[in-house]
């Protein structure tokens, strides 16, 4: 008989990660429903929880897939060296011509087979997108989930490999990998972040790649970062970060408030400069920051700033500021 967990302390999380709960969200355990009733009775606090994972596991879909342009630029350039060859032949006798006219013809179908047999063959990727002022939760297709930051993307093979594992990141985001074994060997799941390749076994962590610094912290599990012949493995609450320009790898240990935050649409900062905080703005609202004294950026900054919307955000940042911020457009200016 199959043994109930304790979902009691269970977050959103713990939730779209879970077998018995994804295989019931997605209607293949309807004998379940009870269960699950009396579990939302005896934990009303729980539904909004048990609600937006069920939407999430139930209801995601795939992007559109893209082929990447250069693979057209291939294509039409072979397709073009068929046509100046057919242009190039000797002259033909009038009485020829219709071998000409019959060379077209096989020249244009293999053209048109080429297309077909690209669109069919050619491997593509499946690209998730983020734009400004949010974040969106993706469910790949081992159900592991990867929350990605405002101006943020995730890219993988439209034929998911089930035994490797890969997706690309730009940006910034947060994975809770799902653990998958088979015959009795870990599946390895990779992710790519500009120049750092990470290998996870069941694990959850955030990457930051959008400087010339890509930020990785742990959360659970273990990681194995790797850039060039340089390997770094990760226990939980450490952080690393990679110089893009000394090709330095860093590691140290950090608290759980300095990465998480966003995933709850907020920031939470602890002595950290002005100048700082307006990065982590711009990128998430794709605003500009303009200091009318560079001598703010350097002052420190400690509290909560919401990322409901700009206009809440901009508020707060002016009480715990004590300054005025104007804004016009997408440029926010900050004076005394």
């Amino acid at each position: 008989m199959e043994k109930e967990k304790d979902y009691r302390q269970f977050d959103l999380e713990d939730f779209v990660t879970d077998d018995q709960f994804i295989d019931w969200a997605q209607g293949r355990r309807p004998e379940k429903n009870e269960f699950w009733e009396e579990y939302l009775q005896a934990n009303p606090a729980q539904q909004q929880n048990i609600t937006q994972a069920k939407a999430i596991v139930a209801g995601f879909k795939f992007e559109e897939p893209l082929i990447e342009d250069d693979f057209f630029a291939r294509l039409n350039g072979r397709i073009n060296q068929s046509i100046i060859a057919e242009e190039t032949l000797p002259q033909l006798p009038v009485k020829d011509k219709n071998y000409r006219l019959l060379y077209r013809a096989i020249a244009g179908i293999a053209a048109a087979v080429l297309l077909i047999l690209a669109f069919v063959f050619y491997p593509r990727n499946i690209v998730i997108e983020n734009g400004y002022a949010g974040i969106k939760t993706v469910i790949l297709p081992d159900s592991s989930v990867v929350i990605l930051n405002a101006n943020s993307s995730l890219s993988y093979p439209e034929k998911w490999d089930k035994q490797n594992r890969e997706v690309q990141l730009q940006g910034e985001g947060f994975f809770s990998i799902r653990h998958l074994t088979s015959n009795s060997h870990v599946v390895p799941f990779r992710v790519h972040a500009g120049e750092l390749n990470l290998h996870v076994l069941g694990t959850s962590f955030n990457v930051n790649n959008r400087t010339a610094q890509v930020e990785v912290i742990l959360k659970t599990g273990r990681l194995k970062v790797i850039h060039g012949d340089q390997e770094v493995f990760m226990k939980p609450a450490d952080g690393l970060t990679y110089n893009q320009e000394k090709g330095t790898l860093t590691l140290k240990k950090v608290k759980d408030c300095d990465y998480t935050d966003w995933t709850r649409l907020e920031y939470i900062f602890n002595d950290l400069s002005i100048e700082k905080v307006a990065q982590k703005l711009e990128y998430f609202y794709g605003i500009k920051i303009n200091f009318e004294d560079d001598t703010f950026k350097n002052e420190k900054l400690s509290g909560r700033l919401g990322l409901s919307s700009l206009g809440e955000t901009i508020e707060t940042l002016e009480l715990l500021l004590h300054k005025n911020i104007e804004v016009k457009d997408k440029q926010v200016t900050i004076s005394r």
